[in-house]
């Protein structure tokens, strides 16, 4: 199907041919034949690189040719920057793309003003919850790794989301995208949308079996030379050899660290001078954040890389960028890349196959997770084909591996609605936001989801009052003629917590004779909506001894019977710790090194806090609680990850918490005292470019070139001194040579690059612009 035809105004279809779309490929002109531009809803189950993102592109455009929104739906967080990344390319055609992140009701009035919204499911959930009125003008809304529906936690948020949008506008046109769906027919007909389903894909991909330094795939076989012990490294060796690249899969992040700095050593040689300059550069770049990774910065530099979700943004944003620029030859990573980021390779190598499942061991990874990972081998329009590479540990094993994921179907997708808690929070929610008021309409509109769907027999009628009987006893909803929420269960809705997490939080606080930061941070992880972190034999007698110091702070747990103290407990005072290191302005380093946290995660966590600690004031505002002031603060020490006693320097928004520390410990303890110090002393406290752009922003005058002129005094002072007593050494040692003296004079007269001479010539420059 020629481009031209699309049904599209005229500007957009000259936007893609710009970029190189001439023709369509058969999937996606069999999406167009069934309807796409129709506004009808296509559910378009085909392999990775078929062009899915195309397809959903089209659909919005033709939205937003009519003057209405469309939502882009996304699973995780770093997909939905990926996406949003990629549409703002439409900024020249007049359309605004937007980014909502972030679970709670923060102000979204600006989304007002986007054409394309891109969220997670959760954000969704929370902008329905928050009756965002521009949601009316919706009209398509696209579902990226639609499989997800059948995620334990994330699918019941997805399958409500589409629920309630298909309730609330009958209009909506839902495009689904997906690789991998067991049951898609099933899917589909719920969704009511016209199916496309093929294995056709622009490279061809191949799967095969690593055994005895060969590969066997089902038309041939590759002899991979034995270079090391590990069949894994040899394989991505003879991949770079070919000139591909690889993403190599590990169950762990641990595991992908160290495989990856085990690997690096054997590409490194590999890596032409010309790429290692700009490996270097990307290396550099690494160096220079604030928190840096020593390991993945040095296996950069040998064109290697490791990613999971225990990396911050930006470390995570080199790693792909570097992929995608061929710099990086081999990534090293965990599951959660093959779920939906655009990083496709020549050849993908599963080198573990088995997950560890709690009460089961080790298990085979479900067919669906190895569909998704082998579906990354294939770069489009670079590669012929991508080959995927399983690695079997014995002759036996290869029949096995063949039907176990090769030649076996994807699971099914089957909702989880039905969980107590999931359950719980969006029948609350269903009810708050007049989906359905009486048990009637609720049992109606419940046989609309998923869960309705797949289960038409069920006893929603029980299951339903069961529930509306918890949230009754939580005073969350009032059933008369009606069920309506009260404005307890309203707020908790509204502030996206699950009904289980506000009834601890306000049963625990009304057991507190007072709200400190660590009491409130026990609180707040003995949710189910914070996941705490794990702990050792060591650390659990550590922290039982901080729950008897503390008993008083955490009046629930009986410090008198510590052998009973639950590990659930535990780990949630672990966490409390954790997060008093950050509100006590511990650098992140420290944290990440004495907790064994990533950085990723810490930060996650530290999130999660902050969310459940706005919750908190919420409700207790609401409540007229008297703690509400005390919580009100404790939010703003967790915002700025300091303290009370600091929180008077971080009123400027040029002072960061590492900043704040700094000058706290040299007694500078508030805006007023350091609006009263020479700028010369603040400088060697926290440095130059931070302390003039403090002085700036408090908007301080001083001579920056006669503040310069003293600090390089002194430090030729500092100088002469060193060179004094390097001489005095000298003489003492009775070794003075003339090379030695020469050496002292010549670096005495070289001429010397001072900070003057560079803030100089930078002002020139700027003149002569």
């Amino acid at each position: 199907m020629d481009i031209n035809t699309l049904d599209l105004p005229q500007k957009y279809i000259d936007f893609y041919k710009n970029k190189g779309y001439t023709t369509l490929y058969p999937p996606q002109a069999e999406c167009i034949e069934k309807g796409l531009l129709e506004g009808k809803n296509v559910f378009c189950a085909i392999p990775t690189a078929s062009g899915k993102t195309f397809l959903a592109e089209l659909a919005m455009l033709k939205a937003i040719s009519k003057g209405k929104k469309a939502i882009y739906i996304v699973p995780l967080r770093a997909l939905a920057k990926e996406k949003y990344t990629s549409f703002k390319d439409f900024v020249p055609l007049g359309i605004n793309p937007g980014i909502a992140s972030g679970d709670y009701n923060t102000d979204n009035k600006w989304l007002e003003k986007c054409n394309i919204i891109v969220c997670t499911a959760e954000k969704a959930d929370s902008l329905l919850r928050s009756e965002a009125s521009w949601i009316d003008d919706v009209t398509c809304v696209v579902i990226d790794e639609v499989h997800l529906l059948a995620c334990e936690n994330r699918g019941p948020t997805l399958e409500m989301v589409l629920t309630k949008l298909r309730a609330k506008n009958d209009q909506i046109q839902f495009v689904s995208l997906s690789a991998t769906v067991g049951n898609a027919e099933e899917v589909a007909k719920w969704l009511q949308s016209e199916l496309i389903t093929t294995d056709w894909r622009p490279a061809d991909l191949i799967e095969g079996i690593f055994y005895q330094n060969k590969i066997q795939f089902s038309k041939y076989s590759i002899e991979i030379n034995p270079i090391t012990n590990d069949p894994a490294i040899n394989i991505a060796i003879d991949t770079v050899n070919i000139g591909g690249q690889c993403l190599v899969f590990e169950a762990s992040r641990k595991s992908c660290s160290d495989f990856a700095k085990k690997l690096s050593k054997h590409i490194s040689p590999l890596i032409t001078e010309k790429n290692r300059e700009e490996l270097n550069k990307l290396s550099l770049e690494l160096d220079k954040e604030e928190q840096s990774n020593p390991i993945l910065s040095e296996c950069i530099r040998n064109g290697v890389a490791f990613h999971h979700a225990g990396l911050n943004e930006k470390q995570r944003d080199i790693v792909e960028s570097g992929f995608k620029k061929g710099l990086i030859k081999v990534i090293t990573c965990t599951p959660t890349l093959a779920a939906g980021l655009n990083l496709p390779a020549r050849r993908v190598i599963i080198r573990d196959y088995k997950r560890f499942n709690p009460g089961q061991g080790r298990c085979p990874i479900p067919v669906l997770d190895y569909k998704q990972m082998a579906g990354r081998a294939g770069r489009p329009h670079l590669d012929p084909y991508g080959e995927s590479v399983l690695i079997a540990e014995s002759e036996k094993d290869i029949e096995k591996l063949k039907a176990t994921f090769i030649n076996a179907q994807a699971e099914l997708v089957i909702s989880n609605l039905a969980q107590e808690n999931h359950f719980e929070t969006h029948l609350l929610a269903t009810i708050n936001n007049r989906f359905a008021n009486s048990l009637e309409d609720i049992n109606r509109f419940l046989r609309k989801t998923l869960f309705g769907f797949q289960n038409p027999n069920a006893d929603f009628e029980n299951l339903t009052k069961k529930c509306l009987k918890v949230l009754h006893r939580r005073k969350m909803i009032e059933i008369c003629d009606r069920i309506e929420s009260t404005p307890f269960g309203k707020m908790v809705s509204v502030v996206y917590i699950y009904p289980e997490t506000a009834s601890i939080i306000t049963s625990k606080i009304e057991k507190s004779l007072f709200v400190t930061p660590f009491n409130l941070m026990s609180i707040i992880c003995s949710t189910p909506n914070m996941k705490n972190t794990s702990f050792t034999a060591d650390e659990r007698k550590n922290i039982e001894n901080i729950i008897i110091e503390r008993s008083n702070e955490i009046p629930w747990i009986n410090a008198t019977k510590i052998n009973q103290i639950t590990t659930q407990e535990i780990g949630s005072i672990k966490t409390s710790i954790m997060l008093m290191e950050w509100i006590n302005g511990t650098p992140i380093q420290t944290i990440m090194r004495n907790y064994k946290i990533g950085e990723g995660d810490l930060k996650n966590t530290i999130s999660t806090a902050k969310w459940l600690v706005y919750a908190t004031r919420k409700i207790m505002e609401m409540q007229d609680n008297i703690w509400t002031s005390i919580i009100s603060d404790i939010e703003k020490m967790l915002e700025m990850g300091t303290n009370n006693e600091m929180l008077a320097l971080m009123t400027n928004s040029s002072i960061d918490r590492v900043s704040a520390q700094k000058l706290y410990d040299n007694k500078i303890v508030s805006i007023d005292i350091l609006k009263t110090m020479p700028l010369k002393d603040v400088i060697g406290i926290i440095g130059l470019k931070k302390s003039i752009e403090i002085f700036n922003s408090l908007n301080i005058d001083y001579d920056l070139f006669k503040i310069i002129d003293e600090i390089e005094t002194q430090n030729e002072q500092q100088t002469e001194t060193k060179e004094d007593m390097q001489i005095t050494k000298i003489q003492h040692e009775k070794v003075i040579e003339t090379s030695n003296t020469e050496l002292l004079a010549i670096e005495k007269n070289k001429p010397k690059i001072t900070v003057r001479s560079i803030i100089t010539k930078i002002l020139h420059n700027l003149l002569l612009r």
